[in-house]
C-alpha cells in the first residue's frame, strides 16, 4: 500500500526496513491493530473498539506485557520533507523526523439514537528529531574547549600588565610595610621592595564533563549529543491537570500548535544552554584550583637601621587566595639578617605577612577568576549559538508545515463539526490522528490510528387508528409498527378537549409491532381524537380519528332530517325557528328575521314591507304616494315642476340649459354643450364639429381636407412631397439628405450618413469603410495593413518588434533571479527582458515587508537589472520578485529567504524563472548549510613583564 503525496510522489504505508515507509509498527504493534470489537445488541445501541481491547471490547492495557517498552511503533515523517522542498535545506540541520507511539486504543458506544460515549488510551508518544548539526555539536564544543588554553593564557598575560589585575596586585604587594614588635629586640620593620605573581590556570578534562545526554529541566526535551537525536515528550506539551499525560483530554486536543512548537524550540535552546552552564560550572570549579605563585623581596630594619633582607615565597590556589577555600596557602620566608636570629624574625613575620597578602589578593584574584570563567562561557555559548541560529527557525517552520497531531479526535465535535466515518448519524473517536503536509488543505494525507465508529439509526415507527370516524361507545383499534422489538409501548387517547380519556400499555412483538383495542368512553368530547404511542427508547408515532355521537352523530345532515343538532340538517328541516334565521317557513322566525316583507306588515325594518305600508317616508324615496316624500325624491317630474333636480322634469321645463346638455331646443344650451356639431358650425370647441367644418386648421391637425392644414400637419406624406417635416415623406421624397440618413439614394446624404461604406471610401466615420480603406490608423486597431496602426495596436507581433504590449512580439517577455535562495543580508539580482527600449520598469520584492526596488529603464535590448539586499526583517519564507510597466503584464518569479547569512550556506544558484502571466515557476529550494566553525577566540597579546609569567596546565578531575 502506498500514499500519494502529490505530483505522483508515492510513499509506502508500511515500513519493511528498506522502503522508507510511513509506519514502522515495531514489535508491539501498538497502533491499534492488536484487536477489534463490534456489536449491536439492539436496534439503537452499538459498540465498536480497536487497539488494546479485550474480547468484550473493553480497553485493557494488560494485553501489553510492558506498556512502557521503549520499542515504540513509529510514524516516519522524513519522506514528506521532499514535498516541502526543504530536504536540501534541512540535510545538515534536520535529516529525520518521526513520531513514536506506545499502545493505543479507542472505544465508541451508541447508547441511544444521538447519544454516544467514548474512551481512548495513548500510552506514550514522543517526537524524535535527528540533527546532524546537533550530533556535531559535541565535537565543536571540544574544539572550542581546547582553544580555551590560548584564550586564558592571553587573559592572564593581559592581567600582568601595569593596568591589569595582576599588575595592580603587584603594586599593592610592593607597598607592604610591616612594623613588628619582636620580643627582646624592639621594633623591627619589614618592607617589600619587589613582587612577582604567577598564575597557572587549570582546566578539566572535556571527556569528564561533556555528557552524552542533556535533559531539559521540565523533562520536555532530551538531547543525545553523540547521535544528534532530540526527543520531545508529547505528554509534556498538553495541559492536563490530572497528570494523566495524553489521556483524559477533551475532544480534538491539538498537540502541535504554534504555542507548543515555540515551546519545543525554546526548550531545545534552553537545554543546550543548560549544557553550556554545566560546562561553565565545571570549568569554574577547576579554575579555582589554579595555582598562584607570589614572590616577594624586601628589606629588614631595626630601630631605623637596615640589618638585612628577606625573600618570601607564597604558593596556593585561587580558591585559597580569594577566601573561597578557608585553608591557608604555604609561605616560605628566607631571611639574611644580623643582630636578630633568623628563626625569631621568621616566627614574628609569617602570620602578619600572610594576612596582609591575603587581604590584598582576595578581591583582585576573585575578579581574575570571574573573568576567566566568563571568557570560557562566552566561547562555549558562541559555539552553541552558531547551531541554534539556523536550527530554531528551520525547526519551527518544518514542524508547522509537516504535520499536525490531534489526541482524542472526534470529527463530529468542534472545531471539525463534520460527521462520523459512517456518514450521517454516526460517531467516531480516534485515539490519535496525524495529518501530513497540512498546508495542502484537502489534499493533506491523514493517518488515523486506533479509530472506532458507531451509528444508531432512528426507528421508523408508524401508527394506524380504525375506524374513522368512530361513535361514542364503539370499539377503536390501534395498530403500531416499527417500534423497539420486545419492548413495551404506552398509548394515550386524547379527545378534542385535550382530555386523556384512555391509556394502555402493551408489549411489542419481536418484529416491532403491536395492537391495542379500546371502547370509546361516554365522556369523550366529540371531535378529533389524537392517539399517541411511545416505546421505551422514545420512538413515537401518532394518528387521529373523528369521534361522533350515536344518534345524530353522523356527519351533519346525514341522519334523518331533524335528528342532527339543530340547524345542521338542510335548512328548514329542523323544528321551526331552530335553523339560521329566515331559513324556516316565512314568518316562523322572530319578527323581521325572515325575508323582508314576509313578517306582519310593519314589523320588518322600515321600508322592507310593501311600498307604502310603512310610515310615510320610511320606504325608499318615491315609493310613498307621490309628493309625500321629500321634494324631488318621488319619480322624476311628480313633484311641482322645477322642484326636482335640474333636468329631471320633462325636458325643457327646467330653466334653459339646466336639462342634460342638448335636451333643450338645439342651440339653447351654452355653445358646445349640445351634442357635438348641433350648434352652428364652428361654435363648438374647435375640432368637435364634424372634421373639417371648423375654420381650416382648427381641427386636430390633419382632420381637415388633406393639405388644407399647415404643411406637414396632415398625416405624414399627404402634403405635397417635401412639405412635411423633413424625412416624414416617403424616404427619399424630401430634398436629398433631409430624410433619415441613408434613406436617400446612396451617397446623396452628407458623406458618412449612408450605411457604412456606401459613401466614397474614407468619407464615412473612420473605420466604417472596408477595413484598411480609411486613412491608415483610423480603422479599428489592427485592421489597417500590419504595422500601419499606432504601434502595438495591430495583432500581436505584427508591429515592429518590441512595440507590442507585454512582449507580444511573441514570447520575448521574461523574468529571472540570480539565486533560488538567499539569506537575510545577502544581495539578490533580478532580471527582466522583452520590453521596448526606453520602457520604465518598476521592481518589487513582494514579501513582508514589501520592498519597492525603484525603477530601471530598459536598455537597447529591452532588458532591465535590479540589485538589492535582503532585509533582516524579511520572513523566512517564499518571496517573489516582480516587474511592472505601463502597457505590459506584471510578471514575477519566486525565490526563498533563509535565516541570516551568518548561519552559513552558499546562498544557492541562479535558476529562477517567471512569465508574463504573473506566476513564475515554483523554484527548487535548497541550500548547502554547514555549521560555522567555533567563534574566533580573541588572543589578547598582553605585554609580558618581568614581574611574572603565565602557564597553562591540564588538571584531571581527581587533582586537588
Amino acid at each position: 500500500m502506498e500514499l500519494d503525496l502529490g505530483d505522483g510522489v508515492p510513499l509506502p504505508l508500511i515500513d519493511n526496513g528498506e522502503n522508507g515507509g510511513l509506519l514502522d509498527l515495531g514489535e508491539l504493534a501498538g497502533l491499534g491493530v492488536l484487536g477489534s470489537y463490534a456489536a449491536s445488541e439492539t436496534e439503537t445501541t452499538s459498540v465498536a473498539a480497536t487497539g488494546t481491547v479485550t474480547d468484550d471490547g473493553v480497553i485493557d492495557l494488560e494485553e501489553i506485557e510492558d506498556p512502557g517498552n521503549p520499542d515504540l511503533a513509529r510514524v516516519d515523517l522524513t519522506g514528506p520533507l521532499d514535498q516541502l522542498q526543504i530536504d536540501g535545506l534541512t540535510d545538515q540541520i534536520i535529516d529525520e523526523i518521526s513520531v513514536g507511539l506506545g499502545a493505543l486504543a479507542a472505544r465508541a458506544e451508541a447508547t441511544d439514537v444521538g447519544t454516544y460515549d467514548s474512551d481512548y488510551v495513548v500510552v506514550g508518544a514522543e517526537l524524535r528529531i535527528s540533527s546532524p548539526a546537533v550530533g556535531a555539536l559535541s565535537g565543536e564544543l571540544t574544539t572550542t574547549f581546547e582553544g580555551l588554553d590560548a584564550l586564558l593564557e592571553a587573559l592572564i598575560n593581559e592581567s600582568l600588565g601595569e593596568e591589569g589585575t595582576l599588575g595592580e596586585l603587584v603594586g599593592l604587594l610592593e607597598a607592604i610595610n610591616l612594623d613588628l614588635d619582636v620580643l627582646g629586640f624592639g621594633l623591627v620593620s619589614v618592607g617589600i621592595d619587589e613582587a612577582t605573581v604567577g598564575v597557572t590556570a587549570a582546566l578539566p578534562n572535556i571527556e569528564d564533563i561533556l555528557l552524552e545526554e542533556v535533559v531539559s529541566e521540565d523533562g520536555l526535551v532530551a538531547i543525545d549529543l553523540t547521535t544528534g537525536v532530540i526527543t520531545v515528550d508529547l505528554a509534556q506539551l498538553v495541559d492536563n491537570g490530572d497528570e494523566a499525560g495524553l489521556n483524559g483530554l477533551p475532544a480534538n486536543t491539538p498537540v502541535l500548535t504554534d504555542e507548543t512548537i515555540e515551546q519545543i524550540v525554546a526548550s531545545v535552546g534552553s537545554t543546550l544552554g543548560q549544557l553550556v552552564d554545566s560546562l561553565t560550572n565545571e570549568i569554574s570549579e577547576t579554575l579555582e584550583q589554579s595555582t598562584v605563585q607570589i614572590s616577594l623581596e624586601g628589606g629588614v630594619a631595626l630601630a631605623g637601621l637596615g640589618i638585612g633582607s628577606v625573600d618570601v615565597e607564597i604558593a596556593g590556589t585561587l580558591a585559597q587566595l580569594t577566601g573561597a577555600d578557608p585553608t591557608d596557602p604555604t609561605i616560605d620566608i628566607d631571611a639574611d639578617v644580623v643582630t636578630i636570629p633568623v628563626g625569631v624574625l621568621v616566627g614574628a613575620l609569617t602570620t602578619p605577612l600572610l594576612n596582609e597578602v591575603l587581604g590584598i589578593t582576595g578581591t583582585l584574584l576573585d575578579a581574575l577568576l570571574i573573568d576567566m570563567a566568563d571568557e570560557a562561557e562566552t566561547a562555549l555559548q558562541g559555539t552553541v549559538d552558531v547551531l541554534l541560529e539556523p536550527f530554531e527557525p528551520i525547526l519551527d517552520e518544518v514542524l508547522t508545515q509537516l504535520l499536525t497531531i490531534t489526541i482524542n479526535e472526534q470529527p463530529t465535535e468542534a472545531p471539525i463539526n463534520g460527521e462520523g466515518d459512517l456518514g450521517e448519524d454516526s460517531f467516531t473517536v480516534r485515539a490519535l490522528a496525524i495529518d501530513l503536509l497540512p498546508l495542502l488543505g484537502d489534499l493533506a494525507v491523514g493517518v488515523d490510528l486506533a479509530s472506532a465508529t458507531v451509528r444508531a439509526t432512528p426507528l421508523a415507527a408508524t401508527l394506524t387508528v380504525d375506524p374513522d370516524p368512530v361513535e361514542i361507545g364503539a370499539e377503536l383499534t390501534t395498530v403500531g409498527e416499527g417500534f423497539l422489538p420486545n419492548s413495551e409501548v404506552t398509548i394515550e387517547y386524547v379527545d378534542a378537549g385535550g382530555n386523556t380519556v384512555a391509556t394502555s400499555t402493551v408489549p411489542v412483538d419481536e418484529n416491532g409491532g403491536f395492537t391495542d383495542t379500546i371502547e370509546v368512553p361516554e365522556e369523550t368530547q366529540l371531535g378529533l381524537m389524537t392517539v399517541t404511542a411511545r416505546d421505551t427508547v422514545n420512538n413515537t408515532a401518532e394518528d387521529t380519528t373523528e369521534v361522533i355521537d350515536g344518534t345524530g352523530t353522523d356527519p351533519e345532515g346525514t341522519d334523518p332530517e331533524g335528528t342532527d343538532p339543530d340547524g345542521t340538517d338542510p335548512e328548514g328541516t329542523d323544528p321551526e325557528g331552530t335553523d339560521p334565521e329566515g331559513t324556516d317557513p316565512e314568518g316562523t322566525d322572530p319578527d323581521g328575521t325572515d325575508p323582508d316583507g314576509t313578517d306582519p306588515e310593519g314589523t320588518d325594518p322600515e321600508g322592507t314591507d310593501p311600498d307604502g305600508t310603512d310610515p310615510e317616508g320610511t320606504d325608499p324615496e318615491g315609493t310613498d304616494p307621490d309628493g309625500t316624500d321629500p321634494e324631488g325624491t318621488d319619480p322624476e317630474g311628480t313633484d311641482p315642476e322645477g322642484t326636482d333636480p335640474d333636468g329631471t322634469d320633462p325636458e325643457g321645463t327646467d330653466p334653459e340649459g339646466t336639462d342634460p346638455e342638448g335636451t333643450d331646443p338645439e342651440g339653447t344650451d351654452p355653445d358646445g354643450t349640445d351634442p357635438e356639431g348641433t350648434d352652428p358650425d364652428g361654435t363648438d370647441p374647435e375640432g368637435t364639429d364634424p372634421e373639417g367644418t371648423d375654420p381650416e386648421g382648427t381641427d386636430p391637425e390633419g382632420t381637415d381636407p388633406e393639405g388644407t392644414d399647415p404643411d406637414g400637419t396632415d398625416p405624414e406624406g399627404t402634403d405635397p412631397d417635401g412639405t412635411n417635416p423633413e424625412g416624414a415623406d416617403p424616404d427619399g421624397t424630401d430634398p436629398e439628405g433631409t430624410d433619415p440618413d441613408g434613406t436617400d439614394p446612396e451617397g446623396t446624404d452628407p458623406e458618412g450618413t449612408d450605411p457604412d461604406g456606401t459613401d466614397p471610401e474614407g468619407t464615412d466615420p473612420d473605420g466604417t469603410d472596408p477595413d484598411g480603406t480609411d486613412p491608415e490608423g483610423t480603422d479599428p486597431e489592427g485592421t489597417d495593413p500590419e504595422g500601419a496602426d499606432p504601434e502595438g495596436t495591430d495583432p500581436e507581433g505584427t508591429d515592429p518588434d518590441g512595440t507590442d504590449p507585454d512582449g507580444d512580439d511573441q514570447g520575448q517577455l521574461s523574468i529571472d533571479v540570480e539565486y533560488d535562495t538567499r539569506y537575510r543580508g545577502q544581495v539578490q539580482i533580478g532580471y527582466g527582458s522583452g520590453y521596448a527600449p526606453g520602457t520604465v520598469v518598476q521592481g518589487f520584492m513582494n514579501s513582508t515587508p514589501t520592498i519597492d526596488l525603484g525603477t530601471q529603464v530598459a536598455d537597447a535590448n529591452g532588458e532591465v537589472t535590479f540589485r538589492w539586499t535582503i532585509p533582516a526583517s524579511a520572513a523566512i519564507d517564499t518571496h517573489t520578485f516582480s516587474l511592472e510597466a505601463d502597457g505590459y503584464d506584471t510578471q514575477s518569479v519566486s525565490f526563498r529567504v533563509l535565516a541570516d547569512v551568518s548561519a552559513g550556506g552558499s546562498g544557492g544558484s541562479g535558476s529562477g524563472s517567471g512569465s508574463g502571466s504573473g506566476s513564475g515557476r515554483l523554484p527548487s529550494t535548497g541550500a548547502d548549510t554547514t555549521l560555522l566553525g567555533a567563534a574566533a577566540l580573541l588572543l589578547l597579546a598582553g605585554g609580558a613583564v618581568a614581574l611574572g609569567s603565565a602557564r597553562i596546565r591540564r588538571r584531571s578531575s581527581s587533582e586537588v
